[in-house]
């Protein structure tokens, strides 16, 4: 039986891959760095917005100074007496309707209250 010299370097080259991917990490490797579960930062550790609100204050302090943003950025807006609209009985539903295909299409369509 003759082995022809492409099925040789055919199986040293998938053995070469089946070894780096089962490879098992090495003892030093950085994931004993990581912290225990009663050091990780919870939830509610990682809300603290505070930096990055003095950060976006302090540039835009700056682009103000520089004449690149206008101070109205920072100004209050005004009450100009408008108010939101009050809501006349009517919700976004889906609708069905007919493909010339003749299969059936959703599409978003208003709804009153009355009618369901």
């Amino acid at each position: 039986m003759e082995i022809k010299t492409s099925t040789v370097v055919a199986m040293i080259a998938s053995c070469m891959m089946m070894v780096q991917t089962l490879a098992l990490p090495m003892a030093g490797s950085d994931q004993e760095a990581d912290l225990s579960a009663d050091k990780r930062p919870k939830y509610m550790d990682t809300k603290d917005l505070s930096y990055f609100k003095d950060l976006l204050l302090y540039s835009l302090d700056e682009l103000i100074s520089e004449g690149k943003v206008s101070s109205s950025v920072l100004a209050a807006p005004a009450d100009n007496g408008l108010s939101s609209p009050a809501k006349r009985g009517r919700h976004l539903g889906i609708c069905v309707q007919v493909s010339p295909s003749g299969g059936y299409k959703p599409m978003p369509c208003w709804k009153r209250e009355g009618r369901r």
